[in-house]
């Protein structure tokens, strides 16, 4: 028993010990932490260790939140970055409210406090702006990122000492209109999540068409209306033609083909659990807050998953279209650049890439096929080459130094006019004789480069403020059959997203499938990445 007395006397002196040996005043205690001093408080870890001695020698190392009703509405705005996806206890938001009152009564909770307050508005603002993770889902990226608030102390303890941080907070959220719906669909989700639970899962064993009947018919009508992408239909254990229609708009906005037939593809998404769509969200929240200083009144943007192209006039979408995007093995980059110049009747010259895998050997052994698909060959020096001149029986995929061009025409595998924004990966937008393949709801299907729907739409659009350039007008430069480049009078900015949740105006949320798998990857990271950038 005295044993045990004397053990709980040696903690208790060794922890007053401590106590005491802590620094009390607020220079110290934050040079303490730069120094590698740890927080005295369980789970507390100060992010911007270098940025708290700038802030507080700023402010000559007084305490700066010392309004206390301010102070109530911003620890508000830090749980509530929820809504945007973000963790509130990345901003230290329980410790801020277990230790409202106490600071009241201990000078080194009220210091702590302080600071970490300051740590935790200040990670929020930095993610906000660029993101809670590093940008680098892929190696073609080059958007740039928005103003470091980090690095403008001035301005955030102006906005702190003029009692207006909350507005200056609220300014920082991304003003891209399709970030709002984000937020509004995942606050929905989140109530629905909160006061009705998890969705029940529908038994998906049995493909249903129209006029089937099943005893879970009624649970799939429910489900549809329930998520918002329908209205409640009265079906009596049978799928009818009305139910059916509802069914086909699940679809669209899922990308599934709008077959209305109940198949994998629609159970899959009927399942889809709301934890798992707003998961979703937040990780292409976070994709917008990368985005977002690139965004511009006048652009184009195509997302890829999406299989859309968006054009933004005065910062509305002002016309958008369906697009194929490229293949699994040849995956259209994300990266932006400048719209210069469109090509009318344009030729084609065939990647090397294609030649390899298919088109020698069909040139080889086919002395009609180059006529047919009006192809020619062309030397180092830019000179056609007859294709009789050559002994083909001695020619081999090594041997074969010529370039491929496909001439203008119906046939040309870009269609009838290409738009060009300059960039390294050779990537543009182009029209497509293969029109059949815009009736499927997956469209990966290019070498990389972006098929339009409606590119005529598109050129009549994009030169609708230059003289000469009516649809009419265009209609008769294509049926010359004679190559034409147009240059627009204000290059126009495009970016290559990807966005596996966006929207159209005035409709419910798309949800597409994640076709480079780069959702399972950004998952991860936000398990795993976070502060690694800031440590």
């Amino acid at each position: 028993m005295k044993r045990t007395i004397s053990i709980l006397a040696l903690l208790l002196a060794l922890n007053s010990l401590s106590v005491a040996n802590e620094p009390t005043d607020l220079r110290r205690i934050i040079e303490h932490l730069h120094d590698g001093g740890e927080v005295p408080f369980n789970n507390q870890k100060v992010h911007l260790k270098g940025l708290m001695i700038d802030l507080y020698s700023k402010n000559e190392f007084q305490t700066i939140w010392n309004d206390d009703q301010q102070v109530m509405k911003v620890i508000y705005l830090l749980e509530n970055a929820v809504a945007h996806g973000l963790v509130p206890n990345d901003y230290h938001v329980d410790f801020l409210l277990e230790n409202l009152e106490e600071r009241e009564g201990s000078e080194r909770v009220k210091y702590y406090f302080d600071l970490l307050l300051s740590d935790g508005v200040l990670l929020y603002s930095h993610h906000l702006t660029t993101g809670r993770l590093q940008t680098n889902e892929s190696r073609t990226w080059n958007y740039p990122a928005r103003s470091n608030v980090l690095a403008d102390l001035d301005t955030f303890l102006a906005a702190v000492n003029g009692k207006n941080l909350p507005d200056y907070l609220n300014e920082l959220i991304p003003e891209v209109a399709i970030y709002s719906h984000f937020m509004s669909e995942r606050a929905k989700l989140a109530s629905m999540l909160e006061n009705e639970g998890e969705l029940v899962w529908i038994p998906d064993h049995k493909v249903l068409h129209k006029g089937d009947s099943s005893a879970y018919v009624s649970d799939i009508s429910n489900r549809i209306a329930q998520l918002g992408f329908g209205s409640l239909v009265s079906t009596n254990g049978a799928y009818s033609a009305e139910l059916e229609q509802q069914v086909k708009q699940f679809q669209k906005y899922h990308g599934i083909d709008q077959d209305g037939i109940i198949g994998k593809g629609t159970y899959e998404m009927l399942n889809l659990s709301l934890t798992a769509r707003i998961e979703l969200l937040d990780i292409n929240m976070e994709r917008i807050r990368w985005l977002s200083a690139a965004k511009e009144d006048n652009m184009i943007v195509v997302n890829i998953p999406g299989f859309h192209l968006f054009y933004f006039r005065d910062n509305e979408v002002h016309w958008h279209t369906d697009v194929m995007t490229g293949a699994i093995d040849t995956q259209t980059p994300i990266f932006g650049s400048e719209m210069k110049y469109l090509v009318f009747n344009p030729t084609w010259t065939v990647p090397r890439s294609i030649i390899n895998k298919s088109l020698f050997e069909r040139i080889k052994n086919d002395p009609e096929y180059m006529q047919t698909h009006n192809f020619t060959l062309q030397d180092h020096q830019g000179n056609v080459v007859e294709r009789s001149t050559i002994n083909w029986d001695e020619m081999t995929l090594n041997k074969f130094n010529y370039t491929v061009v496909q001439g203008p025409g119906t046939g040309n595998a870009l269609g009838r006019v290409k738009f060009i924004f300059p960039n390294k990966y050779a990537i543009y937008l182009h029209d497509t004789p293969s029109k059949y393949l815009f009736s499927r709801s997956s469209r990966a299907f290019s070498h990389g480069c972006i098929r339009v729907k409606d590119p005529m739409r598109l050129a009549e659009i994009l030169l609708d403020n230059q003289k000469g350039y009516t649809q009419k007008d265009i209609d008769a430069i294509v049926a010359t059959g004679e190559t034409k480049v147009v240059y627009l009078k204000q290059p126009l900015r495009v970016v290559n997203v990807y966005l596996t949740v966006d929207g159209r105006p005035n409709e419910p949320l798309y949800f597409h499938k994640d076709v480079y798998n780069m959702d399972a990857r950004l998952k991860q990271r936000f398990k795993t990445e976070f502060g690694s950038q800031l440590n």
